[in-house]
């Protein structure tokens, strides 16, 4: 198996990371960001959604995330580690920001590397 192929634990982690983003996508879906900001549960339900996706990225192979350099990996786990560790310097606007703008073109790009 070449580095950029889909291992199991690859396929799992990927899988996994849809799941949380499809989640994020369905709670948001219709909202507003002046409602989402007003709204701790959506709010945090939302970042621990952020946690599991994160997470999945650290848990993809070097190799694999080295072959699909087109996906900012290293954003994505930054930002979990940001939730994780520097939760009181989180800003809910910018939650929102990246729930609007990073999340529908990240599930495209995982799709497409899980349905190739």
């Amino acid at each position: 198996m070449s580095p950029g192929e889909l291992n199991s634990g690859d396929r799992e982690a990927l899988e996994f990371a849809m799941a949380a983003l499809g989640t994020i996508a369905r709670y948001t879906d219709g909202m507003e960001a002046e409602a989402f900001l007003d709204d701790d549960r959506t709010r945090a339900a939302v970042e621990r959604h952020f946690i599991t996706v994160g997470k999945c990225v650290k848990r993809l192979s070097p190799g694999f995330r080295a072959a699909h350099g087109d996906v900012d990996w290293r954003a994505v786990a930054g930002f979990r580690d940001v939730l994780v560790h520097q939760f009181d310097a989180v800003l809910p606007g910018l939650v929102w920001e990246i729930t609007r703008r990073q999340v529908p073109g990240l599930r495209r790009k995982l799709d497409a590397i899980l349905t190739a």
